[in-house]
């Protein structure tokens, strides 16, 4: 996942979107991770499924608010795009509750 958006524009031309690494990860769950929100906007234009689950039940939903403070913007990106709130991962937590620890308002306000 290289942070400049011209390579995965060139990969996007007839990749498949769901295929996944051996920990069951797409291209976008590594955007979400990477912080990378240009490739993550642009896989959500090609329809990238931001439910679609890891090996772990993690989806590119809760990966975006896992390990750092979650970026306004991919968060934005992901709700547009149809992320489910309802859904949890395999310890039970869903993206509120990873989201309430970080305490930001804004990132609240998002996710309703």
């Amino acid at each position: 996942m290289l942070p400049d958006d011209r390579f995965l524009r060139a990969a996007l031309n007839g990749a498949l979107l769901a295929q996944k690494d051996v920990h069951g990860r797409t291209a976008l769950h590594l955007a979400v991770m990477n912080r990378q929100k240009e490739n993550v906007r642009l896989l959500l234009e090609a329809g990238s499924d931001p439910n679609l689950a890891d090996s772990r039940g993690g989806t590119p939903w809760l990966a975006a608010f896992q390990g750092r403070r979650p970026m306004p913007e991919i968060v934005s990106l992901l709700r547009q795009h149809g992320a489910d709130n309802s859904r949890a991962d395999q310890s039970g937590l869903k993206a509120q509750d990873y989201a309430q620890a970080f305490g930001d308002p804004l990132i609240m306000s998002l996710i309703r």
